[in-house]
């Protein structure tokens, strides 16, 4: 079996009429608003549309944006503040895996960048408590 898009009519990809006039060759990047499924070696990946843009060559090396048999608009469940429960673990980790990422670096910027000033940390200090607590009589 041939790695390979197969177009549908609707918005379904799974239980739709074909159309193999809009096929594609596996390398070719669908676009989010077409319907259909990939065909690998390994089987069929249905998409329906709103899937992000994909090629069957990715499909079909593993690459899964989300639970390819039960899609649905992810962005929209959380939207409507629902935890979507067809998103992949694998996606899940990538995720978190960028957020640490980002954190990481933000916090190596504030820690490594040069200090606005040359005050010690007990000057800082003492200039912000004075700003709090306001002109201070000294006797």
């Amino acid at each position: 079996m041939a790695c390979a898009w197969r177009q549908v009519e609707g918005k379904k990809g799974k239980g739709s009429v074909r159309r193999p006039s809009a096929d594609m060759a596996c390398d070719m990047v669908v676009a989010s608003n077409k319907a259909g499924y990939c065909t690998c070696p390994t089987g069929h990946y249905f998409y329906d549309a709103g899937h992000p843009p994909i090629s069957c060559r990715d499909a079909c090396a593993g690459y899964r944006p989300y639970q390819l048999d039960e899609t649905r608009d992810v962005l929209g469940d959380f939207r409507k503040g629902a935890k979507s429960e067809k998103v992949s673990i694998q996606n899940r980790t990538r995720a978190w895996s960028a957020f640490g990422v980002f954190v990481l670096v933000v916090s190596l910027f504030l820690f490594l960048r040069p200090s606005a000033s040359e005050k010690t940390p007990r000057e800082v200090y003492e200039e912000r408590f004075a700003k709090l607590m306001g002109p201070t009589q000294r006797g």
